[in-house]
């Protein structure tokens, strides 16, 4: 993809001030690292902790963090890294998150502009990618997953949270619109109107892994019950985990 194009999707997602000003006065009032209540969170930190038990975890990519350094907290604590990197695309959301880093871990934590196209990471240097509820900003998946394969050590591991595919597809049928393979959608949360695209389960489980180097190794579905028991109106949640097929030792 050429960089004119790239700029042109960021555009087209709302990587612009305005929409990060609204989102993340909502995110701060949803969610708050000393009363996590999200499913989707609370699943992420469990899978995050079990991996442990499969080797040491030095480095985490958080990609599409947003502005809550709290997350960068909960996945220090969790994977018990030496290093967390917060990847975010919005200057206004990256200088709200370098402010909120807690003494604690400033020494760990490194801050850099990046998306699920291009995180300007080097290449084979993270452990574990974690990712909420930003892989679906972009048009083609199987670009964020060559990505995600370039940036992962050969057995690493990304765990991964999105609104539920059957979810976008009853947002966009009830609006009269055609549910196709990346169809640009709407949905307001947080006090404003997010652009994402419609992917279908495939899409994010299917061969595309494969053709980059993954491999699915768990997938769930969290319902936070009816649009108006939950706080969010992303109510319906696949969270799930890849991991980089491991090179085998050439000597």
């Amino acid at each position: 993809m050429q960089k004119m194009e790239q700029i042109q999707q960021i555009k087209e997602v709302g990587y612009d001030r305005e929409t990060s000003l609204k989102y993340t006065a909502g995110q701060d009032t949803f969610f708050n690292i000393e009363k996590v209540e999200d499913g989707a969170t609370l699943e992420m930190m469990a899978r995050v902790n079990s991996l442990r038990n499969s080797g040491p975890i030095n480095t985490v990519a958080d990609i599409g963090c947003g502005s809550n350094a709290g997350y960068l907290q909960l996945w220090e604590k969790s994977s018990q890294a030496d290093t967390v990197i917060g990847v975010e695309p919005s200057p206004h959301m990256r200088s709200l998150l370098q402010e909120r880093v807690v003494p604690e871990i400033k020494d760990k934590v490194i801050i850099t502009d990046g998306d699920w196209i291009s995180t300007h990471l080097e290449a084979n240097s993270v452990d574990l990618v974690v990712s909420r509820f930003s892989l679906h900003n972009i048009k083609d998946i199987e670009d964020g997953y060559q990505e995600l394969s370039r940036i992962l050590k050969s057995g690493g591991y990304a765990i991964i949270s999105l609104p539920h595919p059957d979810y976008c597809r009853k947002e966009l049928e009830s609006k009269g619109l055609k549910a196709l393979e990346g169809t640009p959608m709407e949905v307001s949360v947080f006090g404003t109107t997010l652009h994402y695209f419609y992917h279908e389960l495939e899409a994010y489980l299917g061969e595309g892994l494969t053709r980059s180097g993954l491999e699915l190794v768990e997938s769930s579905s969290l319902n936070w019950g009816t649009k108006d028991e939950a706080e969010a109106s992303i109510h319906n949640t696949l969270v799930f985990t890849v991991k980089k097929f491991k090179v085998a030792n050439s000597q």
